[in-house]
């Protein structure tokens, strides 16, 4: 993990254009951890920040977030972001994880980078 978040809640907490970079080995590692359900008081924004995974595995999701999570009280934003090297935000849809551009699922920009393909 690049970026964990344990313990104590963190409050009001802002990157702006920051860049968090990693290394997978696994396709189970990530970005940033989430590690407990009290990690963050109300919420923590990424403004215009780059999520790249440098290493040889497809992450599953750039956010590990911890199991039990109460989503109603306690919200990632991502803000203008862009990620490479991972497949989801949050793959295991604990509901933290909110994109200023959309859904994956809806059709909708995600932020995730793509190759570039001629026709």
């Amino acid at each position: 993990m690049a970026l964990v978040f344990a313990g104590a809640a963190s409050q009001g907490v802002r990157f702006k254009d920051c860049e968090i970079v990693g290394y997978a080995n696994s396709t189970a590692a990530g970005l940033v951890e989430l590690l407990a359900v009290n990690c963050i008081d109300r919420l923590i924004l990424f403004d215009r920040c780059e999520f790249v995974n440098l290493g040889p595995q497809t992450m599953a999701s750039a956010f590990v977030v911890a199991a039990g999570w109460d989503a109603r009280f306690k919200r990632v934003l991502l803000k203008d972001c862009l990620g490479l090297g991972f497949t989801d935000w949050e793959a295991a849809a604990q509901g933290a994880i909110y994109l200023s551009g959309g859904t994956h699922t809806a059709g909708g920009y995600t932020g995730l980078a793509q190759i570039a393909t001629v026709s």
